[in-house]
C-alpha cells in the first residue's frame, strides 16, 4: 500500500535560448546598415527576452526592411516564428539571414533546431553540424546536436527508453557545450538528466548542482535533484532539495514531492500538510487526495482515509490503487464485505490487478465461500506464477488454499 511515486520522463528541451550570436552580438565583419536598423533590432531583442513576440516581430521586421544587408533581424525573426510554432516561416527567415552572410553560424544552428521541432532529425543534424564547422566554439550548437542524438534515440526506441549508446553520444556533445560555456545552465541540467538515465547518479548530482550554481533562481534542478535523492533512498536530502524548489516556485507538484519525502521519513503530519496544500491548489488532483488518504491511514485515521480514497476515485475513476488501498483499510478495520466491494472495484478498473485478486480470494475463503475463493485465487496463480519473485509468499498460500478447495483444473 505504498503511495504513488512521481515519474519523471525525459523531456526534449529545444534551444529557445538567446545567445551571443542570436542577434545581440554582430558578425565580425563590419555591417553595412544604418544605426536606426540596429536600434530596432536591439529593441526587438529586448522584447524577445521579455517574451513579447508581437512587439519583437514588428521591431525585427522594421530593422530588416531598413537594413537591406543586415542579417541579424532575419535571424531574430526566425526565432520569433520558431517560438510561435510557425516553423516554415522560421526556416525562411533563417535562410534570408544566411543569404546575406553565409558564414554566420547562428542561423544554421537555429534552422537545425527548427527542423528538430518539426521532427526532421536528419536535416536538423545536417544544419547544426554545419554551424559547428563555421564556429568550433558554438556552445549552443553542440547542445542542440546533443538533443538531436536524444531525439534520434527516442525515435529508434521500441519501449520509450533511449539506448545507452545514444545517451552517451548526446552527453558527449552537450559536455562539449558546457566545456565551451561553463555557465550554460540548460546544458548542465540536460547532462544531469542523461547521467541519471544512464545510472551514473553521482555525476548526475554534480551536474544538477552546477545547474543550480549557474542559475540559483531556477527551481527545476532542485526538483530533479530531489527526485534523484528520493530514488537513491536518501529521503532527508530529497526533502531539503524539494523544499528549495518549493521556495523558488510553490507549485502543487513540489508540495506533493516534499510530502512524499516527509512520508518516507515517517513525518506524517508534515506530509499531510503538504498534500493538503497541493489539494487546495488543485481540487482535481487525485494524487493529492490519494496521498492524504494514505497518510491518514498510516496515522490510523481509518474513516478519514476511506473518505480520501473515495475522493481520489471520484476525481479519477480509473485510479486502481485508490480502490485497492480502500479495500486494505477495510481489511484492517475487519470489514470484509466492504473490502470485497473495494477489491471488485479495483478489478473492474484493472481485471489483472494481482493484489486485488489475491485479497478477494482470501476473503471469500475466510468467509466460507471456497468456490468463489478458487475463482479469484486460480486467476491470481495463473497470472502471477510468471512473476513469482514478486509474490512468492502469496502464491504459496494461494496454491495451498486452492488445493484444499479442489484445485484449479490443470495449473
Amino acid at each position: 500500500m505504498k503511495p504513488l511515486l512521481f515519474r519523471f520522463s525525459l523531456v526534449l528541451l529545444l534551444s529557445f535560448f538567446l545567445c551571443s550570436s542570436c542577434g545581440v552580438k554582430y558578425p565580425k565583419k563590419k555591417i553595412d546598415t544604418s544605426d536606426i536598423a540596429i536600434e530596432h533590432n536591439n529593441r526587438g531583442v529586448m522584447y524577445l527576452k521579455q517574451n513579447d513576440l508581437e512587439r519583437a516581430e514588428w521591431e525585427f521586421m522594421t530593422a530588416a526592411e531598413i537594413g537591406a544587408k543586415y542579417p541579424d533581424p532575419h535571424n531574430n525573426l526566425g526565432l520569433v516564428y520558431k517560438y510561435k510554432g510557425d516553423y516554415n516561416k522560421a526556416i525562411e527567415a533563417f535562410q534570408r539571414a544566411i543569404k546575406i552572410d553565409k558564414k554566420w553560424a547562428a542561423p544554421y544552428n537555429h534552422m537545425g533546431a527548427t527542423y528538430l521541432d518539426k521532427g526532421d532529425i536528419g536535416k536538423a543534424m545536417e544544419k547544426i553540424k554545419y554551424a559547428i564547422t563555421l564556429d568550433k566554439k558554438f556552445a549552443e550548437a553542440y547542445y542542440n546536436l546533443g538533443l538531436c542524438y536524444l531525439e534520434r534515440g527516442r525515435y529508434r526506441s521500441k519501449d520509450g527508453k533511449i539506448s545507452p549508446e545514444d545517451l552517451s553520444k548526446a552527453a558527449q556533445q552537450i559536455k562539449k557545450a558546457t566545456n565551451i560555456d561553463v555557465r550554460l545552465h540548460h546544458g548542465h541540467l540536460k547532462l544531469g538528466d542523461i547521467y541519471r538515465d544512464l545510472g551514473d547518479w553521482e555525476n548526475a548530482i554534480v551536474r544538477y548542482r552546477v545547474a543550480i550554481e549557474t542559475d540559483p533562481t531556477n527551481p527545476i534542478p532542485w526538483g530533479r535533484l530531489g527526485a534523484l535523492y528520493y530514488k537513491k533512498g536518501d529521503f532527508q536530502k530529497a526533502e531539503s532539495s524539494f523544499a528549495r524548489a518549493l521556495a523558488l516556485n510553490p507549485t502543487e507538484e513540489y508540495h506533493l514531492q516534499l510530502g512524499e519525502a516527509f512520508l518516507q521519513q515517517g513525518f506524517f503530519e508534515e506530509a499531510f500538510a503538504q498534500f493538503q496544500i497541493a489539494a487546495q491548489k488543485n481540487p482535481y488532483n487525485g494524487l493529492a487526495f490519494f496521498n492524504m488518504a494514505y497518510t491518514l491511514e498510516k496515522m490510523h485515521h481509518y474513516e478519514e482515509a476511506v473518505m480520501g480514497y473515495k475522493k481520489a476515485l471520484d476525481i479519477n475513476p480509473h485510479f486502481t490503487d485508490a480502490a485497492f488501498n480502500m479495500g486494505m483499510v477495510y481489511i484492517t478495520t475487519k470489514n470484509p464485505s466492504s473490502a470485497a466491494r473495494a477489491f471488485k472495484k479495483a478489478l473492474a478498473i484493472d481485471p489483472n490487478h494481482l493484489k486485488s485478486l489475491y485479497n478477494l480470494g482470501t476473503i471469500y475463503n475466510d468467509t466460507g465461500y471456497p468456490d468463489r475463493a478458487n475463482e479469484y485465487l486460480c486467476r491470481f496463480i495463473k497470472m502471477g506464477q510468471g512473476e513469482d519473485t514478486s509474490y512468492p509468499v502469496e502464491l504459496e498460500i494461494a496454491r495451498k488454499i486452492t488445493k484444499q478447495n479442489g484445485g484449479c483444473g490443470g495449473f
